[in-house]
């Protein structure tokens, strides 16, 4: 049941905004990849869950010529030769849940 009310949380905390904006994929087909707003204005990605695939992280930061942090504890190292700043760390979920 704790599962059940921590996922309600995570998905309560999530919106989703219809924007009529050009928007693009990327990342490679391997991962699927993520349809974003074509020029999304930011200065840092952060993502939360690398695994074994960084395609999207590469991508995105060549495209906006911003810095990519990375967090995943289920991978020692990234899989590829990258400039994400990686943290093996899975303390975002754990965080969330215990709240």
């Amino acid at each position: 049941m704790q599962i059940k009310k921590t996922a309600e949380r995570i998905f309560n905390f999530l919106k989703i905004y219809n924007v009529d904006l050009p928007k693009t994929r990327i990342g490679s087909r391997g991962d699927d990849g993520y349809v974003i707003v074509d020029q999304i204005p930011c200065e840092v990605l952060l993502s939360a869950g690398l695994s074994d695939n960084v395609d999207f992280e590469t991508e995105f930061c060549e495209r906006h010529k911003v810095n990519c942090l990375g967090f995943d504890g289920t991978i020692s190292k990234l899989p590829k030769e990258s400039k994400i700043a990686f943290v093996k760390k899975k303390y975002f979920f754990q965080e969330f849940a215990r709240n």
